[in-house]
């Protein structure tokens, strides 16, 4: 049997929301869920005729953005390619496919840049991959419409589609993230058949409570679905408040069969007395229910990082 609490036998710690981050750093995000306006993202990871001081200093925000995450604790990175959907890159900046893929690409190159440029060692890059919702840049993540909608061929070719430039970049390890429902589970564990490369993923879904997705789905009918394709390795709660994850691995108690639970939550109160506080105690919990794996999403900052990063720390070295 397949064992990833092998590889994951300590509790290892994920980056946080770099949205949040980036507004932190003074950048706007669209309303739209496009990162910039046109011509700044187009000038950020499309700078390819020039290195001039502006293209210069936006990767460097890029890269400055994942190195302060690192720095607080992550060990393990995701690229900034979730929101870098080569349908609405090439609609909304009137250029190629094969100029999209390379801008998604690029997300790649920053990531590794970060590791390098931290000097920190043993941290690992994956490859962030957005459901389907981030072609229609509506928010629809959060409650799945689209899949009532749309046929699985889509959903399906979308999963190709944001894969392949990743894994043709060097990555053997993926996340697909924020999968508001079963159907579009399914259509993953298809691409993945399809685009038969050596690679492994982790599955991350969106919940609304701590027993259902935001389209409303049982998230262990996703989970037992999702866990018995071998390419993964693990099950994701992502975009989800920390008070219902309990409730959510406790309702796949005696499913993960040696594979792991993966668990980033949005920001919700932390180290706090508030009853939805993330304090060591949630994390202990957390870890006994199988997560290896600990960070953040939406509104978790570097610093959030860095408390949670103190928590793994002290119950690996029992301080």
């Amino acid at each position: 049997m397949y064992d990833e609490q092998s590889r994951w036998s300590k509790l290892r710690v994920l980056d946080g929301g770099f949205g949040t981050e980036l507004e932190n750093s003074g950048f706007s995000l669209k309303a739209n869920l496009q990162f910039f306006t046109v011509f700044q993202f187009r000038m950020i990871l499309y700078g390819v005729q020039g290195q001039s001081l502006m293209i210069l200093t936006w990767w460097s925000t890029f890269t400055k953005g994942m190195i302060r995450f690192i720095l607080a604790g992550a060990r393990v990175i995701l690229t900034n390619s979730y929101h870098a959907n080569i349908r609405r890159m090439m609609e909304n900046l009137q250029i190629s496919k094969n100029d999209a893929t390379r801008i998604l690409a690029k997300s790649v190159e920053l990531a590794i840049k970060a590791v390098n440029e931290s000097g920190t060692s043993e941290v690992e890059v994956i490859g962030s991959v957005g459901p389907y919702a981030t072609t229609l840049s509506d928010c629809s993540e959060y409650n799945g419409h689209y899949v009532d909608e749309v046929s699985e061929t889509v959903l399906v070719d979308h999963y190709i589609e944001q894969t392949a430039p990743l894994l043709q970049a060097g990555l053997k390890m993926f996340a697909f993230e924020t999968i508001p429902a079963v159907v579009e589970v399914k259509a993953v564990l298809v691409a993945l058949d399809k685009l038969n490369a050596d690679m492994k993923c982790w599955i991350s879904l969106a919940c609304q409570d701590g027993e259902n997705t935001t389209h409303n789905d049982s998230f262990k009918s996703a989970a037992n679905i999702a866990l018995a394709h071998p390419k993964v390795v693990g099950i994701g709660i992502n975009c989800t408040h920390p008070s219902y994850v309990v409730d959510l691995l406790k309702s796949i108690d005696g499913c993960l069969n040696g594979k792991i639970a993966v668990v980033y939550p949005n920001s919700g109160s932390w180290n706090s007395t508030a009853s939805s506080a993330v304090t060591k105690e949630t994390v202990r919990e957390w870890k006994n229910l199988g997560v290896r794996l600990i960070g953040g999403c939406c509104g978790v900052t570097p610093e959030m990082i860095g408390i949670l990063a103190e928590y793994v720390h002290q119950l690996e070295t029992g301080v």
